[in-house]
């Protein structure tokens, strides 16, 4: 969900590691904020004051990401890295990283709600509107991409996603292992209408924000309070039917990585643990290097 909201968590490191080598990994997140300042001005055009105060939110909130959250991200790799190392995979293991990684977010968003707010404060209604059209745009190439075609082809779509993420974990992957992929995610709850619906709710939810704070200009307190509350609904699905769905699609995905991990080559665990150490050793010189 591209956004000026979705830039700012990702300031979560892993995020931008999984986009490819160690060093682009260590350069992409030096130049984070210059990347979320574009994203911020493609969806809003900001000039002056509200430019300039983004900016250096931007960077303060790096610095800080920096200076207090890589070291309890490198440990985390260097755990999953001795579990991978000495063959300990459990479904449950892959449902407590997740949930290790969401709750990695919580501090970032606590920093990013006020300066998301504050800036939000000085927004104009063209600006939002901006906004709007850009969400527009972005939402029918989702639709074109992830939401034609039977249900057949949604799943194959599916499969395609799942080996290319997997590897790049692993490398090449069996014809074998290919197949298992395409055999467990055809069954798989078929999630994309629910999570494309659930990603026009938060954007309307946003926008509505947007306009509230505009037009309400509430203390600055008030609007961060606001902004939290917003941002929460990044980190999780919402009640019902959509709930009960995604869980079922993650514990789907968890049992087929617990499958395939019970089965890897030698050669795809030393692939796996060479992209390991390669982020261990991206995130080293990171928390090294003072902001």
């Amino acid at each position: 969900m591209p956004s000026p909201l979705k830039a700012v968590l990702s300031l979560a490191l892993l995020l931008s590691l999984l986009s490819g080598c160690a060093t682009f990994g260590r350069l992409g997140y030096e130049t984070l904020p210059i990347w979320m300042m574009w994203r911020v001005q493609s969806y809003l055009d900001l000039e002056g004051e509200p430019k300039a105060l983004a900016r250096r939110h931007l960077d303060a909130l790096h610095q800080w990401h920096q200076s207090t959250q890589l070291v309890p991200l490198l440990a985390m790799v260097r755990k999953a890295r001795q579990q991978v190392e000495a063959g300990r995979y459990s479904a449950t293991l892959f449902r407590e990283t997740r949930e290790s990684l969401g709750e990695g977010l919580e501090p970032v968003l606590d920093q990013a709600a006020p300066k998301i707010a504050e800036v939000a404060l000085l927004l104009e209604a063209s600006q939002i509107a901006r906004m709007r059209r850009e969400f527009d745009k972005d939402n029918e190439k989702l639709r074109r991409e992830r939401l034609q075609g039977s249900a057949t082809e949604r799943a194959e779509a599916r499969t395609k996603r799942y080996i290319e993420r997997t590897e790049f974990f692993l490398g090449d992957l069996s014809t074998a292992q290919r197949q298992l992929i395409r055999e467990r995610s055809s069954r798989w709850p078929p999630v994309e209408q629910h999570w494309y619906e659930q990603r026009l709710a938060r954007q309307q939810e946003l926008l509505a924000l947007l306009e509230r704070l505009r037009t309400e200009r509430p203390a600055p307190q008030v609007a961060s309070r606001l902004m939290r509350a917003h941002l929460n609904r990044y980190l999780q699905w919402r009640e019902g039917s959509e709930r009960d769905l995604g869980a079922a699609a993650m514990a789907a995905g968890d049992a087929l990585m617990l499958e395939l991990m019970n089965g890897i080559t030698p050669r795809q665990k030393q692939h796996l643990l060479e992209r390991l150490d390669d982020w261990i050793s991206t995130l080293e010189k990171l928390a090294s290097q003072r902001p």
